[in-house]
């Protein structure tokens, strides 16, 4: 669900105007935005004005969807308020979360084939015909690597406390789930070789 706070808009007021972020006056409305989450006792609205660059740096900085009032007025805003979907996505997958997830799958995945490998030497005939059934490997490999990904990205998410809606949750997932599927898919062939080798051995 997006959420909304409908706490930015075009700048209203006269120029020039100084941004409560450079502190630079600026003297094209174009450049400027305005908030108005702030409100002073009276519960009459402070509108803060801001460069639009200066703004999105600051929203940058912060790793959820919402990112803190600069006055520390107690209000958060949405980020869906000042960044297109496509630049959301940009950020989602660069974000530190991101960064630790992608280790983290890879690491794991490699620590469980490094384990299993062992296992190759106990191949039997009858079980080379599945690691040379191709669909078959492709098909283990990605639910293995997807479901390792979407395992990681939930402990993450509750390790962080960056709270994630469900399509990013759902695309964060699916592509931290390519590593670790490349790597289950290249360690079952390898196995699948160590086992003909043996066979072709054993003849």
């Amino acid at each position: 669900m997006r959420i909304k706070t409908d706490y930015i808009g075009d700048y209203q007021g006269s120029l020039p105007a100084q941004c409560g972020i450079c502190l630079e006056e600026e003297p094209s409305k174009d450049l400027l935005l305005q908030t108005i989450c702030c409100s002073n006792v009276a519960k009459k609205i402070i509108p803060r004005i801001y460069h639009r660059v200066c703004l999105k740096e600051w929203a940058s900085k912060q790793s959820s969807n919402l990112f803190p009032c600069i006055y520390r007025c107690g209000k958060s805003i949405s980020k869906s308020e000042l960044f297109s979907r496509i630049d959301r996505t940009k950020q989602l997958l660069f974000s530190p979360l991101a960064k630790k997830l992608f280790k983290q799958t890879t690491t794991t995945s490699i620590t469980l084939i490094l384990g299993l490998l062992p296992a190759a030497i106990l191949i039997k005939d009858k079980d080379l015909s599945d690691f040379e059934n191709n669909t078959k490997v492709v098909g283990l490999a990605s639910i293995l690597g997807l479901g390792l990904s979407m395992m990681t990205c939930r402990l993450l998410y509750k390790m962080e406390k960056v709270p994630l809606k469900i399509n990013e949750y759902s695309l964060l997932s699916a592509i931290a789930s390519i590593p670790p599927t490349l790597i289950y898919y290249t360690s079952m062939k390898v196995i699948g070789l160590i086992g003909r080798y043996k066979l072709m051995n054993m003849v």
